[in-house]
């Protein structure tokens, strides 16, 4: 019995001895892997030309002095956008500015005193909700008034715009009219075409071009006319049968946008854009006035001209979302957003100032500034130095919260329990 259970236990262990895998020596690789850049296509469009007017009589728009068309921009980008515009007035040398609309009717300076401002759109069609324009005033959330910065006289805001329809792109022609012309195709990114050195012949040859990048089609008869078509064939995929056309022409498109400036007119480009959205892709300003009346005769000579400039950048989706998530007149408002930045209070030799960071000063005077909820008034409760610093007269209570808004823009600020050199 000893003995047979010797031999089981022996023919167990033989049998786990023989389950034990040999040693081996580790191995393993490597990958390289390169990394690109992601784009998404940009295309905003906004008018190239701009009708304003001074019409001191009011003989189009009720309630303004100042006649405007509307200023429209519309996202059909890939990507949500942040457009911010800056709008700046050249004024006869004699014209007076007002910060609050009510102002204007003393005023008593033999040059004329303005109250200029830019108004966003409600929704579309609306300004104000009574579609009253002489109800709009700097304290209206929709409206920039025009300050004055150095010899000029500007206005800013910013609008946040939803992207374009997914899986919409589609892409354009554009054949200059002559060097540095983009005929009048609002903002865009325009990329060189390249017609390929050996056309394909056939669905095959087709296939080799589009294994090797992507392939953009043009059809060879509207390869000269503006706004036409292209069509993408992108790297890698399959092209189905009877693709390939002898009537087209087939390119590569150039990796780095080329600016409007340097566009020449022997060259082909093509530009992509999506769907708009029907909700959150759109937005509108347009300028509003009211003159003092002690000034007898208001032409074009006291406001000659207005220069609207803009730029454009990609929102990343989190950003645009957090904004979008936000209420009332702090959210989104057709476009318009009040983007809320940050501010730094200082104390300086017995001063109390307040700053962008400590280094640069503000473009302009606050149209507002509230300290621990209270408003402030300019001149009392503080003041705008020739440095772009806001100087109080009084000391803050510490912890207090600092809201005040330049351009359109809010700024915070909290003010500390110590003293911040």
């Amino acid at each position: 019995m000893k003995r047979k259970k010797l031999v089981s236990m022996l023919t167990a262990g033989a049998l786990a001895a023989s389950m034990v895998l040999p040693a081996m020596a580790a191995d393993g690789g490597t990958v390289d892997v390169d990394v690109t850049t992601k784009t998404g296509i940009l295309r905003v469009e906004v008018p190239t030309t701009l009708a304003v007017a001074v019409d001191q009589f009011e003989t189009t728009d009720t309630g303004s002095q100042i006649y405007s068309e509307e200023f429209t921009i519309a996202n059909k980008s890939e990507v949500n956008v942040k457009v911010s515009v800056t709008s700046t007035a050249t004024l006869g040398s004699d014209v007076m500015l007002a910060a609050k609309r009510e102002d204007v009717a003393t005023a008593a300076g033999a040059g004329g005193t303005a109250w200029l401002a830019v108004a966003a759109s409600l929704d579309g069609t609306k300004y104000e909700a009574s579609s009253d324009l002489g109800k709009l005033s700097e304290a209206s959330a929709n409206v920039t008034t025009f300050a004055k910065n150095g010899a000029a006289a500007a206005a800013a805001q910013t609008f946040y715009l939803k992207k374009g329809t997914a899986n919409s792109a589609a892409y354009k022609l554009l054949v200059p009219s002559a060097d540095g012309k983009n005929n009048d195709v609002s903002y865009a990114q325009f990329y060189k075409l390249t017609a390929l050195a050996t056309q394909p012949t056939d669905d095959a040859t087709l296939q080799t071009a589009v294994n090797a990048s992507d392939v953009y089609v043009v059809v060879t008869a509207n390869a000269g006319n503006d706004g036409e078509a292209v069509t993408k064939l992108a790297k890698g995929s399959a092209v189905a049968s009877s693709t390939f056309a002898g009537t087209n022409t087939y390119y590569t498109m150039a990796e780095a946008a080329t600016t409007a400036a340097d566009l020449k007119a022997a060259d082909v480009y093509a530009y992509g854009e999506l769907t708009k959205e029907t909700a959150g892709a759109d937005a509108a300003f347009r300028y509003i006035g009211e003159l003092s009346k002690n000034k007898e005769t208001w032409d074009a000579t006291d406001v000659s001209k207005i220069n609207i400039a803009y730029t454009i950048q990609g929102l990343p989706q989190s950003i645009y979302d957090t904004a979008a998530a936000e209420t009332g007149a702090d959210g989104i408002v057709y476009g318009l957003y009040k983007e809320k930045l940050s501010a730094v209070y200082s104390e300086i030799s017995g001063a109390y100032w307040i700053s962008i960071d400590r280094d640069t000063g503000f473009a302009a005077a606050p149209t507002s500034l509230t300290i621990g909820g209270t408003a402030k008034t300019a001149g009392t409760d503080y003041t705008f130095e020739k440095s772009g610093w806001i100087k109080l007269t009084a000391k803050p209570t510490a912890g207090d919260e600092i809201v005040l808004v330049v351009n359109g823009t809010i700024y915070k600020a909290t003010v500390p329990t110590a003293a911040t050199p």
